[in-house]
């Protein structure tokens, strides 16, 4: 997982005017810092549905130079997160409504869903966020429909699959991956 384009200046897109933009700012900033780039404030037309708006988000989201984009997650913002989350070609950062949060980011989650597109669409800000310094847990959580069939040795599988996902996924230096199976989930 690596890309050409790491090496611009990286835009982290701050979605403000859906309430709490003091923590959305805050971890646009810390975001951007992390990238090597810097914020790009938007603020969605007020008179939109919140579909319309979601779309907004997600054509912003594509625009060249744009790694990630750090959005309200409270309930009163999901219907402009979560199909900018589910739709977008980019990494979103949902930001709880009153969160806290640090100047410096030391430790960044990346959930993949075990396919080449999804890998893709974080590739860019993951090497950003590993060249910054940023301890990177890759996640891939099985369904019953993604669960190895020879998963019968959890505690041997476990680890030869993390390093599979990795050298498929996210072959990035430092990254580290997790597995993690749920009894629902097995075959």
């Amino acid at each position: 997982m690596t890309t050409t384009q790491a090496t611009g200046t990286a835009e982290v897109l701050a979605v403000l005017g859906h309430g709490d933009e003091g923590p959305v700012t805050q971890a646009a900033e810390a975001t951007a810092r992390l990238a090597g780039g810097r914020v790009r404030p938007l603020r969605p037309a007020t008179d939109l549905s919140p579909g319309r708006a979601a779309r907004q988000v997600i054509r912003a989201l594509r625009q060249p130079g744009t790694v990630t984009g750090v959005l309200p997650g409270g309930d009163m913002a999901r219907p402009l997160w979560q199909p900018a989350a589910q739709h977008s070609a980019k990494p979103v950062v949902l930001v709880p409504g009153g969160a806290r949060l640090p100047r410096r980011i030391r430790r960044v989650l990346l959930p993949l869903d075990g396919t080449a597109r999804s890998a893709a669409a974080v590739a860019e800000a993951a090497e950003r966020f590993a060249r910054g310094g940023a301890e990177l847990v890759v996640l891939h959580v099985f369904d019953a429909q993604t669960v190895p069939r020879f998963w019968d040795q959890q505690a041997h599988a476990a680890q030869a699959w993390e390093q599979e996902f990795l050298a498929r996924y996210c072959a990035l230096p430092g990254a580290r991956g997790h597995a993690i199976l749920t009894r629902t989930n097995a075959r």
